[in-house]
């Protein structure tokens, strides 16, 4: 722990008060050794007021963050001080969070009364998954004559671990309460829906499928009747997540594999709120992370661990591999969604084959991730020859694109290109659309 005298603006000022004799006086050299004399004891002072000044020993310093914080979020640091001396303290803390993080006013300001305790706070932003750690801070508190500041640093160090962002997770399920459908976009999934055990009759509808009309219960009340059915529980939703070259690439401050495995997460809390059962396979050219169906909350925290470590690499994944090794684990049927990207038609190609294999055993979700510049590259209007050429090039991949997912739902599976921003809400969607019309 080392220790540094910091002068404040009172010393400063008490010592040019010394000089102000020698500028007024007419002798200068008489009034020389009564200055001189004047800043030794203003300088004993000093010292004798460093000394007075607690350090770490009287003063004893913690800092409290949540041991899982979550990426993107603003996350609340507190700093406790607890003073053990015999007078109230004005301590300043400047805390070290990693550096990486985003701080907001990380130097705080905190008054103790004597033998007693107190606590600020200020606000961090995890920008990414994985390990970090705080490594210490910086205090300084001034003598009794105010004249110094001793200032100390302690290697306080506190890991934390960046978790994909499971607080987004909680606030889809209250803005998933009826009275904030409207306005967020969220689908109600209906207790009663297109499952495959009869519930109930009930009126006929505009929008009903007529398939669902029984004429004999419609001929018996004379008016249209549908049945409805009780949503099937226990089914599997498998989540498969590219963690390739493809899912390197930034969107914003995010690369696509940040915004897929929040998507992911989301859709795991979904899932196992609707009953159903979860699964996870993280692959670039090998499996990262494997994790068979199952339910409950205890699912949830599984997942979560296994995302929060996913990092995506610059090597091509290996689509064989990853469907071989779902097929050798013999899930029953699932919806799988596969969050991954499609860049070229060569790599498009090989996914469209493994995806379409799913099919009819599996529900296969192509879950792939827009990239906006290309949409505005192929719809701005060209300012020079480079604008023509990118533009050209920018109206081919979203064409591949479009062609690529074209052939998942010519084959029987479901397809979905988004932009980052409204990938989260488009998957949930999608996942209550597909459990209320029984696709399972």
């Amino acid at each position: 722990m080392s220790r540094r005298l910091i002068p404040t603006p009172r010393l400063l000022l008490a010592l040019a008060a010394g000089l102000v004799p020698l500028a007024l006086a007419g002798q200068v050299h008489a009034l020389l050794w009564a200055v001189a004399a004047y800043d030794a004891a203003v300088l004993l002072l000093m010292g004798l007021d460093f000394r007075q000044a607690p350090g770490g020993g009287m003063l004893r310093l913690e800092r409290r963050v949540g041991s899982r914080l979550a990426v993107g979020e603003r996350e609340r640091v507190v700093i406790h001080a607890r003073n053990d001396g015999p007078r109230a303290l004005q301590v300043s803390v400047r805390d070290e969070p990693p550096a990486e993080f985003r701080a907001e006013a990380r130097r705080v300001l905190l008054r103790v009364a004597a033998r007693g305790s107190a606590e600020a706070e200020y606000w961090v932003s995890p920008p990414g998954r994985g390990e970090y750690t705080f490594p210490g801070l910086t205090a300084r508190v001034a003598g009794p004559l105010g004249l110094v500041e001793r200032q100390w640093r302690e290697a306080l160090e506190t890991p934390v671990r960046v978790y994909p962002n499971f607080r987004l997770a909680a606030r889809m399920e209250l803005l998933g309460r009826r009275a904030h459908l409207i306005r967020t976009g969220l689908h109600a999934l209906r207790r009663r829906g297109e499952g495959r055990s009869f519930e109930s009759l009930r009126d006929y509808v505009q929008g009903d499928e007529f398939r669902h009309i029984d004429w004999k219960a419609t001929a018996r009340r004379q008016k249209p009747m549908v049945r409805e059915y009780e949503l099937e529980r226990h089914q599997n939703v498998f989540l498969m997540v590219d963690a390739g070259r493809m899912m390197t690439a930034q969107v914003g401050e995010s690369t696509k594999l940040d915004y897929a495995v929040n998507a992911a997460l989301l859709m795991a809390h979904a899932a196992i709120g609707q009953g159903d059962k979860v699964g996870l396979l993280v692959f670039a050219d090998e499996v990262q992370a494997y994790l068979p169906p199952r339910g409950g909350t205890a699912q949830i925290r599984q997942v979560l661990e296994a995302l929060c470590g996913v990092r995506a690499s610059l090597v091509e994944p290996d689509y064989g591999l990853a469907f071989r090794y779902l097929a050798a684990r013999r899930v029953q049927r699932a919806l799988v969604p596969v969050f991954t990207d499609l860049v070229d038609a060569r790599a498009s190609a090989r996914l469209l084959r493994h995806v379409a294999a799913l099919v009819p055993r599996h529900l296969p979700l192509l879950v792939a991730i827009a990239d906006p510049a290309l949409e505005q590259y192929a719809g701005a209007r060209p300012a020079d020859v480079r604008a023509v050429y990118r533009q050209a090039v920018a109206r081919d991949l979203l064409g591949e694109r479009a062609e690529a997912l074209r052939g998942i739902t010519d084959r029987g599976g479901l397809a979905l290109d988004v932009p980052p921003d409204r990938l989260n809400l488009v998957v949930v969607n999608r996942y209550l659309d597909v459990k209320r019309r029984g696709m399972i």
